[in-house]
C-alpha cells in the first residue's frame, strides 16, 4: 500500500480510510513507514512563460493573400507557442510538419531532429521536455502504434508534450494519401491502464494554427501528452 499518510494526521483519501477500516490499529507500522509516499510530488522544474498569441486581422480584399494549409497552420501555431524541440520521421501525410519544422526552426534557436524511426523520435521529445524544451512531434496512425509504449511513459512521467496525428485511411499501413478520421479513439484511450488523455481536432485551417498553440498550454497546465 503506498499510499498512506503521517500518524495522527486526518485524511480524506478513500484509498487511505478503506485501509483503516480494513486494518485497524494494525495500520500503524504500515502508516509510518508509507507516510513519505504521500507527500506532494516535486517541481518538475521552472515552467516556461507563456507566449500570447496573436491572430492577425483578416488583410483588405485588394492585398495578397497567401494559400495555408493545415500543415503549415500547425508549424506556425507551434512556433508562436514557443516550441524550441521537434524530432520526428517522415510518414505521409505528416511529413510536411517534419519538413517545415526543420526547415524554421532553426531559424528561431530550437532543435529539430528526424530520428531514425518513430520510437526514437517519440523518445527524444520525451527527454527534451524533462530538460525543460517545449517539444512536439507529429506522426500518422502506422507511427503512432509504435508510438504508444512512450505515449504510456510520458503519461506516467508528467511529461508535458504536443503529438500530432496526422490521420491516414485504415489500419496497419492504411491508404497514405487518403485521409479520414480513425485514429480518434486509438489518441483518446490508446494507453496501457485506460488514462485519458488530451485530444484537440482542429476542423478547418484557423483551428489547427489556434489548437496547436493551445495544445501546448494544456500540455504545461496538466503535465500530460496533448494530441492535435
Amino acid at each position: 500500500m503506498g499510499a498512506m499518510e503521517p500518524t495522527g494526521r486526518s485524511h480524506s483519501n478513500p484509498v487511505v480510510l478503506r485501509y483503516r477500516s480494513r486494518f485497524g490499529s494494525n495500520s500503524q507500522p504500515a502508516r509510518q513507514s508509507n507516510s513519505t509516499q504521500h507527500q506532494p510530488p516535486l517541481p518538475m522544474g521552472p515552467i516556461a512563460p507563456c507566449h500570447r498569441i496573436r491572430i492577425m486581422e483578416s488583410p483588405p480584399e485588394s492585398a495578397m493573400r497567401e494559400y495555408v494549409d493545415g500543415t503549415t497552420a500547425i508549424v506556425r501555431g507551434a512556433l508562436a507557442a514557443g516550441c524550441d524541440f521537434f524530432a520526428g520521421y517522415p510518414i505521409t501525410p505528416a511529413s510536411g510538419i517534419l519538413m517545415a519544422m526543420m526547415r524554421e526552426l532553426p531559424r528561431s534557436g530550437g532543435v529539430a531532429v528526424q530520428g531514425e524511426d518513430e520510437i526514437a523520435s517519440i523518445g527524444m521529445c520525451i527527454g527534451a521536455a524533462m530538460a525543460g524544451s517545449r517539444t512536439m512531434t507529429a506522426t500518422s496512425g502506422p507511427g503512432l502504434s509504435l508510438y504508444s509504449e512512450n505515449i504510456g511513459l510520458a503519461v506516467m512521467g508528467e511529461v508535458p508534450l504536443v503529438i500530432v496525428d496526422v490521420q491516414r485511411m485504415g489500419p496497419s499501413t492504411g491508404g497514405a494519401t487518403t485521409v479520414s478520421q480513425g485514429d480518434v479513439q486509438f489518441v483518446r484511450w490508446g494507453t496501457a491502464g485506460g488514462y485519458p488523455i488530451i485530444a484537440l481536432a482542429p476542423s478547418n485551417v484557423v483551428e489547427c494554427y489556434t489548437l496547436t498553440a493551445r495544445a501546448f498550454r494544456l500540455a504545461e497546465r496538466f503535465r500530460c501528452p496533448v494530441f492535435v
